[in-house]
């Protein structure tokens, strides 16, 4: 879903784009505008962290106001300098603690989104964007964390102008399947026989695999089944048998596999590098935590076991917070369906 761009003197170095005049030309308003459209039509905001990101989101463009940048291109141009003014701190770039890393992480990431937004809407790239906003240091000192609602709304911003550009475009399939919950390993065996509506697929069968991991049956919210309908149009369209995989193509390592594996892990990298979230913190199970950390803060511990298809709490703890001894038992091989509601 992006493209390194180099320039080349005594060595090869990663250079920031120059953001197109076209940016400097649309207002805040305007830039929430494109960002409500594309919510609408894809889903990019998570529901349950709605009310948060759009106070984040709200505050952001206000002090932007307030400090007198009042186009997409200085949202971006001078970001730190309104993380700053958001913040109060000095060094946004340094190492800070998590209490003070938050909300600068938070903010930077609605920021580049709606600044994403507003890039594809009037016909830029939004990847100019993402490679000239702000790299921060890590949001926390863990070694791996569930991603944030603010992260998964920049992720899901990525995947949904990548699909808009390219139906099938791989990359965000993967990512559509992580964000539902299943882990990069599973993603490599989704296919058409994974859904059991092909025209609107409400839910996804997660295959589970042999190191503790039971399959089970995921909902999908609007922004999955938006993304993952497209993949299986384009699958449908192109005459695929229902067992082929709709993301990973094989040419001699079978789905599921360490190598499919570390595929998977290597895409969904790249995705976390380019929109400048990939710190020793986030790893791409991270996206996959997300989803059974909600689960279990809103729906309690049983349901994030059942959902993250570990086969006791202690195990789905462990897999969540990488705190408790695991010990791995063979899961229970009946397929295991979870109702959001």
């Amino acid at each position: 879903m992006s493209n390194t761009r180099t320039t080349r003197t005594s060595k090869t170095r990663t250079t920031k784009p120059e953001l197109t005049r076209t940016l400097g030309t649309i207002t805040l308003t305007e830039a929430r505008e494109s960002l409500d459209a594309l919510d609408r039509d894809w889903g990019v905001i998570p529901p349950l962290g709605r009310a948060g990101l759009e106070r984040a989101l709200d505050k952001a463009l206000d002090k932007a106001e307030q400090i007198k940048m009042t186009r997409v291109n200085q949202l971006i141009s001078s970001q730190a300098s309104l993380l700053k003014a958001l913040t109060g701190t000095d060094n946004v770039t340094q190492m800070h603690r998590t209490d003070d890393a938050v909300p600068l992480h938070t903010y930077r990431n609605v920021i580049t989104a709606v600044a994403a937004a507003a890039a594809a809407h009037n016909k830029c790239n939004p990847e100019d964007v993402y490679a000239s906003a702000v790299r921060l240091r890590a949001r926390t000192a863990q070694t791996v964390r569930p991603l944030a609602d603010d992260e998964i709304f920049l992720l899901r911003i990525q995947a949904a102008l990548a699909t808009a550009a390219k139906p099938t475009d791989k990359p965000a399939g993967i990512y559509a399947m992580a964000d539902a919950g299943l882990n990069p390993s599973e993603t490599t065996s989704v296919s058409l026989s994974s859904f059991a509506d092909l025209h609107r697929p409400t839910q996804i069968s997660a295959p589970g695999h042999g190191n503790g991991l039971a399959a089970r049956f995921l909902p999908l919210d609007r922004f999955g089944s938006t993304i993952l309908a497209e993949h299986i149009r384009g699958a449908l369209a192109a005459n695929h048998h229902r067992g082929t995989p709709l993301t990973y193509r094989p040419r001699h390592n079978q789905p599921g596999s360490d190598q499919a594996t570390a595929s998977a892990h290597g895409v969904i990298n790249r995705c976390l590098t380019a929109l400048g979230l990939k710190h020793k913190d986030v790893t791409a199970s991270s996206i996959a935590l997300w989803r059974v950390h909600t689960i279990y803060t809103h729906q309690g511990i049983d349901a994030a076991a059942e959902f993250s298809g570990r086969s006791s709490a202690e195990q789905m703890l462990s897999f969540l917070f990488r705190c408790l001894p695991i010990s791995i038992s063979a899961p229970d091989k009946k397929v295991k369906r979870f109702d959001i509601d």
